[in-house]
């Protein structure tokens, strides 16, 4: 696992991994993709032939940090997200930072993975927009929640 590394050499590896391998797994740490991904799970990460709002992706941020969060939408090649349990959307980017995406990943013995339904991803992120307007309201935060469950399927 990549601990304690400049971010620009963890971000090197990780996509030298996935081409010589074909993926690379990664642990979350943090809440920010709560309740989709949850601390200690284990992503696994590969590289799309193309970015979609809704898929779930690991990136570098400004910061050198590396984060999971979901795609709200790509406009002129420059990419928003925003982590499920955010209220914010992220500082955009372009794809050179972009590391890949999330393919499914395991909990507790289970393999999980999000739903192809582009209704419910639609959904998903009109509901992310309007958190962003209106944060403190608890009926957005419930609606997210019952669409997310919905999201998630189990493989195994």
């Amino acid at each position: 696992m990549l601990t304690n590394i400049n971010g620009a050499l963890a971000l090197s590896i990780m996509k030298n991994e996935i081409r010589a391998h074909g993926k690379v797994d990664v642990k979350v740490l943090g809440i920010s993709m709560m309740p989709t991904l949850q601390e200690e799970d284990i992503v696994t990460v590969s590289l799309p032939r193309k970015y979609k709002p809704g898929d779930i992706i690991i990136f570098m941020a400004h910061y050198e940090k590396m984060i999971i969060h979901r795609i709200i939408s790509i406009e002129h090649g420059r990419f928003i997200t925003k982590g499920d349990n955010n209220k914010f959307f992220d500082e955009e980017f372009d794809t050179s930072t972009i590391v890949g995406k999330v393919d499914y990943w395991y909990r507790n013995g289970k393999t999980m993975c999000v739903s192809e339904n582009s209704i419910l991803i639609k959904m998903l992120i009109c509901i992310s927009h309007i958190e962003v307007k209106y944060p403190s309201a608890p009926i957005i935060y419930s609606i997210k929640k019952c669409l997310l469950s919905t999201c998630i399927r189990r493989i195994q």
